[in-house]
């Protein structure tokens, strides 16, 4: 198999880098990388416009927030599938693989997450939709956090299991995906004029809902305040995580950062909490 010489090279000094990257999300339509710094054990945001930065393959847990202040995971232990490990999880998630298939209402492993009310809503990217679910709180900023174009509520339940179930029912009602492809969403970056395209399926999910499941859904509500210019010229091509990254800063919508060095590329930023980095 073909070996980038950056990744090459990263895999023999990932260890000296000193930027632990702990957090990536969103306030308004404003993203945030927070870094921990080893050296002196202080949090900041790094600064996405200046693309000049090498991430590590390595992964380790980023640790805890207790009552808004940080703690670095006692263990360093590695993780692969979630940035957290079970340990420093464990007050949100007594059952890590609870986090995509909750087994309980909450009445089992005393998480107040799963008791919290939650909503199942439809997200748009261009003219393709997905289902999802989160806490009724935050749903506007769930579907930031994803890149959608636009996105309606579906369902109120009472409980995280309750949404799950709900979100997997309309999911095979409407025959429609949870976890959209990363090429349809970069697809949906060079499409104009969206709008139009996303109310005809806004109007279709709500007839077939209302004939298959009683439901009715809420309004759609658009999202295009994103610091990206659309439409792309051209389909960003991905690109893995780790390695070297550097280029013409193009703009940042949900997951992904677009930068331009010969070619457009997308960086998923949403898989940078865990791993290390440096801009030496």
């Amino acid at each position: 198999m073909f070996a980038r010489a950056d990744q090459l090279r990263i895999e023999q000094i990932e260890d000296e880098f000193k930027l632990h990257a702990v957090d990536y999300f969103w306030e308004g339509f404003e993203p945030h990388l927070t870094v921990f710094n080893l050296d002196d054990g202080q949090l900041s945001s790094l600064d996405l416009e200046n693309l000049d930065f090498s991430v590590s393959k390595k992964r380790v847990c980023v640790g805890s927030w207790v009552e808004d202040e940080y703690f670095p995971c006692p263990s360093s232990v590695p993780v692969i599938r979630f940035a957290q490990c079970a340990e420093c999880g464990a007050e949100l998630f007594p059952v890590q693989e609870c986090v995509f298939e909750p087994k309980c209402e909450g009445d089992q492993c005393d998480s107040p997450l799963c008791k919290r009310e939650h909503s199942v809503y439809i997200a748009f990217f261009g003219n393709k939709p997905k289902v999802g679910m989160t806490l009724k709180s935050r749903i506007k900023r769930r579907a930031i956090e994803q890149g959608a174009d636009a996105y309606c509520e579906v369902a109120t339940c009472p409980t995280r299991k309750a949404a799950r179930d709900q979100e997997k029912a309309i999911g095979q009602i409407l025959k429609i995906t949870e976890r959209p492809a990363v090429r349809t969403v970069l697809e949906s970056l060079t499409l104009p004029k969206k709008k139009n395209q996303i109310e005809d399926g806004w109007k279709w999910i709500s007839d077939s809902l209302e004939a298959g499941m009683k439901m009715t859904p809420g309004k759609v509500e658009f999202l295009d305040s994103y610091p990206l210019e659309e439409p792309l010229s051209e389909v960003p091509r991905y690109v893995e995580s780790w390695g070297f990254h550097s280029g013409d800063f193009i703009g940042i919508k949900g997951k992904f950062l677009i930068f331009r060095k010969n070619h457009l590329s997308a960086l998923k930023l949403s898989d940078l909490p865990s791993r290390f980095l440096s801009r030496d």
